[in-house]
């Protein structure tokens, strides 16, 4: 019987012990269900602002590409308004074949056609109705009566003559912009948004001549991503009235968007019994709104997903874990020091990563700051790309560089010396630290050297350069009070530009260098611009040669001036050279253009010794005023090379553009065509084919691929010889699925519905 009690109190403390560890395990698997939750409610809003953005972009992208042809449209129409030779013509009948006038309007028209070039992006509509004589003209031909050209060059669905050419003339306008409407353009239909000016301008009701521009609704669909993204939603062009220009069919948007005088925002709404976001961008320049907007179902697809996923993975966790509780809670403690060990390992590695990036991510700043200092960037594009992505936020209105020299000679290296500098340098480097603060960066660039940059709210370099000095005489003298050590620190000239530092940097090094090597001269600190400069020579260091070779090597023009106005500022300004010191000056510059021409090819030798008009006008903007002739000769030699290496360049992206065209157009219909094979041939990156065909062409690889394989589609469905598998394996296509849902996407209808159509 007492057994009996025992055996049962035994296990009713077994039981509880279970119960306890298993809602102890429970507790733990609630937890990362709760977190998921908050987690994915977290993704969605992410992921609509990403959506936003996106579609943000694209519409600030197509309505600045819009302006700027509205503003070249208007443009054109100014300069025909203030042409002699228009204004002729409103008062002179149409000349017979014979009349020597005909052979003026024919030379006329040859003019007028280059100015068509601006609508060729957009549509291919232009032409100019004069009224004296009934003449058009238009991109590709002269007509002499308006009634033909309407009739067989351009008109509109549904309009008749009459009224068009009454309605051209019925009153007179300035930058008229009418909604899209369908048209036939040489035969062919389309849809067209039409901009009329009268001319000539301010000509009252006495209009005499009217210049017509028609843009293509297709191509204003390319410039939304539509045809990429056919269900993406609605869009539209509004005016300044809120009237839609151009956009999908019965799309409608809510009106506060008309009204509203921001630039850009976003709006929810609910349309057609449909949730809808819809983003907006309004022109500065002619007050139309580019108005997008997307099915929130849609938006939210891609998390929906993640959330089913997650759901699912879940509800099997739960299951599987729960399993696992029971499992663990009947062995009690053993699973615990097990999983504890687990965490610990799994910490250790984590804190492993975190340590390895975070020294990772301070070699790469370290790296900037020092070829920052040297010159190393090509331009400024270079420079800022970089600086965003080794994550430094160096910004001020004035930069000014420090180099301080711990002894003032140079000592002979050797493991007793080093391993002082290396304790002097700390104890420098952390007095330093804390006077400087946030406000400047610190780099180690010898044994015997540190560089600090400092950044200044000073607008007047001349008061930021006088600042540093302040604060480095303090930073000086807290040095020799706590530690007894003097070192040398010169400071170079402030300046606005971040890329400039390099020449602050080699100002403060000349500082430097100038007190250790006068033993008369008893300062441990100096700036540049109070030292004397007589007796120093010359000023071409090393880093502003290879900075000056890098930059002509890069063909950047615009980069070369800045770096040869300096060299005359700190020559011919700041020292005033004698012409015997000028003289080895000349012959070093000799030198590197020597070096220069020795690595160009043959090609940039070739376009550097032909003169141009165009060569003549960039040297008319060198800075050499004060400089003789034969530097001024060298100067000039080296922006010829600049301009050559350049040239070069474009002939090469030209040539390279042209064969990887001509390389896919032979082989698009094969199915193992990728970016990757096509890199491969031209033996460069796919990553930098992808770029460069994106810049050099105006729309991506891919996409220029599907284009050519589904033109060739159209027409072979068209031919009707072909089954729609037949027409996926002679497109280029891995399957009749992937054809079929490529072919929907960018035409908007099925291949079989596309053939039943046609």
């Amino acid at each position: 019987m007492l057994q009996t009690i025992l055996q049962n109190g035994h296990d009713k403390r077994s039981q509880r012990i279970f119960r306890n560890v298993l809602l102890s395990l429970l507790i733990m698997l609630l937890i990362p269900m709760l977190l998921s939750g908050l987690t994915y409610h977290e993704a969605a809003a992410i992921v609509e602002q990403q959506s936003r953005e996106a579609k943000l972009a694209v519409l600030e992208q197509a309505r600045d590409i819009m302006d700027n042809y509205w503003n070249n449209m208007d443009e054109t129409s100014i300069q025909l308004s203030f042409d002699p030779r228009l204004s002729a013509l409103f008062h002179t009948p149409i000349p017979d074949q014979s009349s020597s006038l005909q052979f003026d309007l024919w030379d006329y028209f040859k003019d007028l056609r280059t100015r068509a070039a601006i609508s060729d992006s957009l549509g291919n509509s232009f032409f100019l109705v004069v009224r004296t004589g009934d003449l058009v003209f238009s991109k590709n031909q002269l007509s002499g009566s308006t009634r033909e050209f309407y009739r067989d060059v351009f008109h509109y669905e549904g309009i008749p003559y009459e009224a068009w050419y009454d309605d051209l003339f019925r009153k007179p306008r300035f930058r008229a912009i009418y909604p899209a409407r369908q048209a036939y353009i040489d035969g062919r239909p389309t849809s067209v948004i039409t901009y009329v000016t009268s001319l000539p301008l301010g000509s009252g009701v006495d209009n005499q001549a009217v210049i017509v521009f028609t843009v293509e609704e297709e191509r204003i669909i390319r410039l939304f991503k539509l045809d990429e993204q056919p269900d993406s939603g609605a869009f539209a062009i509004l005016d300044g009235s809120g009237v839609p220009i151009t956009g999908n069919a019965g799309a409608s948007f809510p009106a506060a968007i008309d009204v509203s005088g921001a630039l850009h925002g976003y709006q929810h709404a609910r349309v057609n019994g449909q949730d809808r976001l819809f983003v907006y961008a309004k022109s500065a320049y002619n007050n139309f709104t580019y108005v997008a907007s997307l099915p929130m179902a849609e938006v939210m697809s891609k998390v929906n997903h993640i959330r089913n996923i997650a759901t699912l993975v879940t509800l099997v966790s739960l299951i599987v874990g729960i399993l696992i509780s029971l499992l663990l809670a009947s062995r009690q403690s053993k699973p615990f020091r097990e999983l504890a060990a687990a965490f610990a390992r799994l910490q250790g590695s984590n804190r492993h990563m975190q340590h390895a990036l975070a020294r990772q991510e301070n070699a790469l700043k370290n790296v900037f700051i020092e070829r920052l200092f040297k010159g190393e960037f090509e331009d400024r594009a270079h420079m800022k790309a970089m600086l965003v992505y080794v994550g430094l936020d160096i910004r001020g209105r004035t930069y000014t560089a420090a180099v301080i020299h711990i002894y003032r000679q140079a000592h002979a290296v050797n493991t007793e010396i080093l391993e002082e500098l290396s304790l002097l340098r700390a104890v420098i480097e952390e007095t330093v630290r804390q006077h400087i603060g946030t406000s400047g960066l610190l780099q180690i660039m010898k044994e015997n050297e540190l560089a600090v940059l400092l950044l200044s709210d000073h607008t007047d370099p001349d008061a930021a350069a006088a600042e540093a000095e302040t604060l480095f005489a303090a930073a000086a003298g807290a040095i020799k009070d706590r530690y007894l050590i003097a070192p040398i620190i010169g400071i170079g000239e402030a300046y606005s530009e971040l890329l400039d530092v390099q020449y602050s940097f080699q100002e403060a090094r000349s500082a430097a260098q100038h007190i250790s090597a006068c033993s008369e001269d008893k300062r441990t600190i100096a700036r540049y611009s109070h030292i004397s400069k007589v007796d120093v020579g010359y000023y071409y260091p090393t880093e502003i040669e290879i900075r000056l070779m890098n930059v002509v090597k890069a063909g950047n023009v615009a980069e070369l001036y800045p770096l040869v106005r300096h060299l005359r500022d700190e020559n011919f300004v700041s020292r005033n050279l004698p012409g015997k010191i000028g003289g080895f000056l000349l012959n070093d510059l000799k030198a590197t253009v020597m070096k220069l021409q020795n690595e160009l090819s043959a090609t940039e030798r070739a376009t550097e010794e032909a003169d141009s008009a165009e060569l003549r006008d960039l040297a008319s903007a060198m800075p050499t005023d004060g400089l003789d002739k034969p530097f001024q000769a060298v100067f000039l030699q080296l922006l010829r090379l600049c301009q050559a290496v350049d040239k070069n360049k474009k002939s090469r992206n030209t040539r390279l553009l042209d064969n990887i065209v001509a390389y896919i157009g032979e082989r698009f219909q094969d199915p193992s065509l990728s970016c990757y094979a096509v890199a491969s041939h031209f033996n460069v990156s796919e990553s930098y084919l992808s770029q460069f065909f994106k810049e050099q062409s105006g729309e991506t690889f891919s996409s220029y691929v599907e284009q050519l394989r589904l033109s060739l589609a159209r027409r072979l469905i068209a031919e009707g010889a072909l089954s729609i598998e037949r027409i996926a394996e002679q497109t280029g296509y891995n399957s009749t699925h992937s054809f079929r849902r490529a072919f929907k996407r960018v035409v908007g209808v099925s291949p079989s519905s596309y053939k039943e159509l046609g």
